[in-house]
């Protein structure tokens, strides 16, 4: 919360109260937060907090202020620089024209905290470093993509939808996070089963995330604009005019949670892992969903449908 207000991002009552709600280092629970430096949990918590304010401004606040598709993507390749070591201070930074002054600012905070991020987590963790930087510029450079795709009202394929999702969720900073937190080897991507476990956690977080969003979805826009897990499976069972497409499409994208949920809590539990450390990175996996499932219920992020 003190670094967050230094840099700016909190400048009302209503901002502070919407952070200090998401009690953003306890979403990483399944990282072991009380056997780690203070500073150390403190640069996770303010990687939490980064996120989920660039996430807004990129998103919600971008759409409020009418920014165009264009812009966002400036905004993006600035901060994706800087990630990539190509921007090292605010000297560096290109003056953007928004047309909305209180936009300006939010964009030069937006880059004094991405550049003090960004120099903290190399500081911490070196080896770790450029993988991490990398996947945090992924999930950036995602953003204008979905942004121009509500934008157009565009909807897309269930498969292009759930391989976007993948990308901006959120949770492959969170695993690279708990990576760094418990000094674990990136040897994930020599190891099939447990890039298939990443994979895996990032794809249920999806579905958790869209089948909890759904009510406040429905509330807010046509079911015919809404790029949703749930919805196209709703879609596809009014075309083919079953009774109580709606519900049904609920129950059945639940049920298909639940499966893929035990298959994969099955397969953990009875596979022989090659250390003490792949065995850690698969549970961090599987327990990452269950804590996104905490935090969202723990904040009453969304409010889901009632049976």
């Amino acid at each position: 919360m003190k670094w967050a207000k230094n840099l700016g991002l909190i400048n009302n009552q209503q901002a502070e109260q919407a952070i200090a709600r998401s009690k953003f280092a306890f979403n990483f629970r399944f990282s072991i937060l009380n056997t780690v430096s203070e500073k150390l949990r403190n640069l996770v918590t303010d990687i939490t907090s980064w996120y989920f304010y660039v996430d807004d401004v990129l998103d919600e606040i971008s759409q409020q202020t009418k920014l165009t598709t264009t812009q966002v993507i400036q905004i993006v390749e600035v901060l994706v620089d800087i990630l990539h070591e190509k921007r090292q201070s605010t000297k560096d930074l290109p003056q953007l024209s928004f047309g909305d002054a209180l936009f300006g600012e939010i964009y030069n905070q937006v880059c004094s905290a991405t550049l003090d991020i960004q120099a903290r987590i190399k500081d911490v963790s070196a080896s770790y470093y450029q993988i991490f930087c990398q996947n945090l510029a992924q999930w950036l450079q995602t953003v204008p993509v979905e942004f121009e795709i509500h934008h157009q009202k565009k909807l897309l394929q269930e498969a292009a939808y759930l391989r976007l999702r993948g990308y901006n969720i959120g949770m492959i900073p969170q695993y690279d996070m708990a990576a760094i937190i418990n000094s674990l080897p990136n040897y994930f991507q020599q190891d099939h089963f447990l890039c298939t476990d990443r994979h895996l956690g990032i794809m249920l977080v999806v579905m958790q995330n869209d089948l909890i969003s759904l009510a406040k979805e429905l509330r807010h826009t046509d079911e015919d604009r809404v790029n949703n897990w749930v919805l196209a499976r709703y879609r596809a069972l009014r075309q083919a005019k079953v009774a109580n497409p709606l519900q049904l499409a609920v129950n059945l994208c639940v049920t298909e949670y639940n499966q893929e949920v035990e298959r994969w809590e099955n397969s953990i539990a009875t596979r022989n892992f090659p250390d003490e450390q792949a065995t850690m990175i698969a549970a961090i996996y599987f327990n990452g969903v269950q804590s996104n499932l905490d935090w969202h219920v723990g904040n009453e992020r969304y409010f889901c449908l009632s049976n």
